[in-house]
């Protein structure tokens, strides 16, 4: 998936990006100077030793610059020797010092033209995931390239736990990105790696603090509507990335500790969850529940009960877990597919199925086999678009012609007398 992406991204250019250059494709013209320091030395470098990493990182940034941007070979082959410069050892004090430089010398070349170019620049650069990578990461985050803003988040995401040890301005810095691209944010596949993000996922030393998984679920709270509006519209991209956030809203509600933090993500999951069971309804009055926006909807209305399912604990087979899916596979209730999946009341036993079942049973006293969470029940209103902005008609001024009566001022009657302002008296 992700390689489908990227070859999209760079348009005509045509990338073998899963391909290995041997180095007899790369040909005598690159050869990046080779870094040889012995093991005694990879944790207390000596000026030689970082001398050799910044020599072949620049070689490399040259080669990269200087290429042409449909000089395919010898960019991948650029990306290949970046990837290997970083992992040539495995000490952490060598691939920090291999960070801190790539993050200076290599990073201006994102801001060369050509897909290619960039797209390969930025698969490297998003392996190094390590701290002093991050002003790297900040610049891709917001590059032109769609391409290079997915790899930015995947190597944020990569780093985080590293970044997260360098401490709070570190972190803040990564805070204030996730928060503006969030909503900024244009493409659909981009955002399911900020959702990646900011779902915090880490254990040991990557656990991230109580205070920055509430930071990174606020994010996803403010910006959350927006893209449920764009399910509820039937946008198939939004449909189908948007279960990245879905899971990320899985992950906070067993993460949290408050009950509040646990209602405001379970609450993502069902709205998103009732947009896509609008979108899916439509699909079924146009016959089109085979086509891309139905099938996506229906897919997506599996993920958010499977996640729903998972937060809550439930037997996959426990019926009160396959609330949306028991009308999603019953021939009868596809018949009337548009209110079944919106809300289906069994006429002899009563029982309820379809999303706002399963938010009734997030509702109810535990003492009815409830879960007491406080949801607000999702409605047409809080997701349809608002209406296109009627353009401002202005009105020409028109002017009376030149010389009439109406442009003239009137003449003073000798009948008329002149009377003082009335003054009105002070309070």
């Amino acid at each position: 998936m992700r390689l489908l992406f990227l070859r999209c991204a760079v348009g005509a250019v045509v990338l073998s990006f899963a391909a290995v250059f041997p180095a007899a494709a790369q040909g005598v013209a690159f050869k990046p100077p080779p870094i040889n320091i012995p093991e005694a030395r990879r944790k207390n470098f000596l000026p030689q030793d970082v001398e050799q990493i910044k020599k072949r990182l620049t070689y490399i940034a040259q080669a990269l610059l200087k290429a042409k941007a449909t000089d395919t070979k010898t960019l991948a082959a650029a990306r290949t020797a970046l990837t290997a410069t970083f992992t040539q050892y495995r000490e952490a004090d060598y691939r920090y010092e291999v960070a801190t430089h790539a993050a200076t010398i290599v990073t201006p070349v994102l801001a060369l033209d050509g897909a290619a170019r960039q797209v390969n620049v930025a698969m490297a650069l998003a392996r190094m995931n390590y701290a002093p990578i991050q002003p790297a990461l900040e610049k891709m985050v917001v590059h032109p390239n769609a391409a290079v803003r997915y790899l930015g988040w995947q190597g944020y995401q990569a780093a985080r736990p590293n970044i997260q040890l360098r401490g709070a301005q570190a972190m803040a810095q990564m805070f204030t990105s996730l928060k503006t691209r969030a909503t900024a944010e244009t493409s659909p596949r981009v955002l399911s790696a900020i959702w990646s993000v900011l779902a915090m996922k880490g254990r040991g030393a990557a656990v991230v603090a109580p205070k920055d998984r509430a930071r990174a679920l606020k994010i996803m709270t403010a910006s959350w509507r927006k893209r449920c509006t764009q399910v509820f519209t039937g946008d198939v991209a939004m449909s189908r990335a948007i279960r990245q956030g879905v899971v990320a809203a899985h992950e906070h509600v067993i993460a949290a500790k408050k009950k509040e933090a646990k209602g405001a993500a379970a609450q993502m999951i069902v709205d998103v969850m009732y947009c896509a069971a609008k979108a899916l309804g439509r699909a079924f009055k146009a016959d089109a529940l085979t086509g891309p926006s139905g099938m996506a909807a229906e897919t997506l209305l599996y993920e958010c009960e499977a996640q729903l399912k998972n937060m809550l604990g439930l037997a996959p087979y426990a019926q009160e877990s396959k609330l949306v899916s028991d009308v999603l596979k019953n021939p009868m209730l596809r018949k009337q597919l548009d209110t079944a999946i919106i809300l289906y009341v069994n006429p002899r036993t009563k029982r309820k199925y379809g999303v706002l079942a399963w938010v009734d049973m997030l509702n109810r006293p535990k003492s009815k086999k409830g879960y007491e969470m406080g949801l607000a029940t999702p409605t047409e209103e809080m997701f349809k678009p608002p209406p296109p902005k009627d353009k401002p008609t202005t009105k020409p001024t028109t002017r009376p012609a030149k010389g009439t009566p109406a442009s003239r001022p009137a003449k003073a009657s000798g009948k008329t007398t002149t009377l003082p302002a009335k003054r009105t008296p002070a309070p």
